[in-house]
């Protein structure tokens, strides 16, 4: 790709023109205003950065896992103990990037200050030479007018004095052709005047004309080389902002890595264990209430207190004769026909 110069490139063959100078001050004010913009930029995710610590940090003084115990209990003192890490993380990156709005708006001041000096001298000779154009080209005209009044007075002397001539050169005549002679001297001394005014104009504009294009010369050269710098410099800050981020993203993964590991070692079987451990409060379980039928025993509460509950054994094999308990909680054994007979009793 063929390289262009704004010196090359930023010209008008209007004399009065200043569409090349207008140009490259748009840019250079277009590059402050991009300038201030990523400045903000930064500036704002510093301060978003900056919240978000703090936001964590209060967040790890909350409880967290309080009623827990166990290896679920190590885990959830992990993880908050990882939020106050990761709030430390997000406060250092804050502050690395208001470091950075710092740089990036001492160096906007340094690319605007390289810049106005130049600007302001070539914009100081675009104006004595737009004031020098327009007294050249009035002189030209000035100068061009009495270049044209001295040839007529030149004319009407020539014509005078030969109509003198071929009347005999009457004294009256003579005089009239005096007159005219004097009056075109004072046009050729105005003439005269004219044209030293001129080219005096002629010459001054062409020096201040020389010193606009060289200074203008210098200002393409000096844009062109504010841009390069502002631009590079904008690139490598912003992919120094991008490596932050990383860094930030890798040391946060560090610190999770921290909680993973604690994580890791959670084991439900282990809470469980050691919290039965711990709080047990017994194997023995209550006994069975059974029912008794109150009108069975003539109105008489046959409730029995809870007993222990106690390992009986086996029931013996059935038989021709029923077992039931007693109102004084003893066993007894009826025959089937017993118990057909209406007036059997087991209490003795």
């Amino acid at each position: 790709m063929v390289v262009q110069k704004f010196s090359e490139n930023f010209w008008s063959p209007d004399f009065a023109s200043t569409v090349g100078f207008d140009a490259l001050v748009k840019k250079n004010k277009d590059g402050k205003t991009s300038s201030k913009e990523i400045e903000y930029f930064i500036k704002e995710r510093a301060k978003i950065e900056d919240e978000y610590a703090k936001s964590l940090l209060k967040l790890s003084k909350a409880s967290l896992g309080s009623t827990e115990s166990g290896s679920l209990k190590d885990v959830l003192t992990s993880l908050r103990n990882n939020v106050e890490k990761l709030s430390y993380l997000h406060q250092d990156l804050s502050q690395i990037l208001l470091d950075q709005v710092d740089r990036v708006h001492a160096e906007r001041d340094k690319f605007s200050s390289q810049c106005k000096v130049v600007e302001e001298s070539v914009k100081r000779l675009q104006g004595i030479k737009k004031d020098l154009h327009k007294q050249t080209i009035a002189s030209s005209i000035s100068y061009q007018k009495k270049s044209e009044a001295y040839e007529v007075s030149i004319q009407a002397c020539n014509a005078e004095r030969a109509q003198a001539q071929s009347i005999g050169n009457p004294p009256k005549a003579l005089r009239e052709l005096e007159k005219l002679e004097a009056k075109s001297l004072k046009c050729k001394d105005e003439k005269i005047k004219a044209d030293d005014i001129y080219k005096g104009l002629v010459r001054q504009l062409e020096v201040t004309r020389a010193s606009w294009e060289t200074e203008m010369e210098t200002m393409c050269d000096t844009f062109q080389q504010v841009e390069n710098d502002r631009i590079l410099f904008f690139r490598n800050e912003l992919w120094a902002l991008t490596n932050f981020d990383s860094k930030t993203l890798f040391d946060q993964d560090q610190v999770n890595e921290e909680a993973r590991l604690v994580i890791t070692k959670c084991d439900p079987d282990s809470d469980i264990q050691e919290f039965i451990h711990v709080h047990q409060t017994g194997s023995v379980r209550p006994a069975q209430i059974l029912y008794e039928d109150f009108d069975a025993k003539g109105g008489r509460s046959t409730i029995r207190p809870t007993l222990p509950h106690v390992q009986r054994p086996a029931a013996p094999p059935p038989t021709s004769a029923s077992t039931f308990f007693t109102d004084n909680g003893t066993h007894a054994t009826v025959k089937d026909d017993e118990m057909l007979d209406p007036t059997y009793s087991s209490i003795g």
